[in-house]
């Protein structure tokens, strides 16, 4: 388990797999060799004035991945928003592993509805969405 924040270590923790892959995803580059948030910076500018909406989805590994993909697009808005446009950042997953301790999901179900709209799917008789559930 890693600190969610190292600068926050009160919002808690995550699996090493999550912090991971978030560091892979943050990482990536499109096409343009831009990372997401380089991406975000350059584009936002060039948007109409309608409020923007991103939507970070994803299935099991994904399902684990989005919602703390979402967490840190808002919590870091102000590093690729410039503008000040109204964006919200909504997150839909599906049969994710459980991304980290309770008190990162408590810190993540406060965070709305800055976080705006979280919806999850999953099936009870699925193993990896209550693979840290100790009931």
């Amino acid at each position: 388990m890693v600190s969610w924040s190292t600068q926050f270590p009160e919002r808690g923790k995550i699996s090493e797999g999550t912090n991971t892959g978030i560091t892979i995803l943050q990482n990536l580059k499109d096409t343009s060799n831009r990372s997401l948030l380089e991406f975000l910076t350059q584009e936002i500018p060039s948007q109409s004035d309608q409020p923007i909406e991103i939507i970070t989805t994803g299935h099991s590994l994904g399902g684990a991945l989005s919602p703390v993909m979402a967490l840190w697009l808002y919590e870091n808005q102000a590093t690729w928003n410039h503008t000040g446009k109204q964006i919200t950042v909504n997150t839909q997953f599906s049969a994710g592993a459980t991304p980290g301790d309770q008190t990162f999901s408590d810190y993540y179900g406060n965070t709305e509805p800055g976080l705006n709209q979280s919806s999850r799917l999953w099936n009870s008789l699925d193993i990896v969405p209550h693979a840290w559930n100790i009931e």
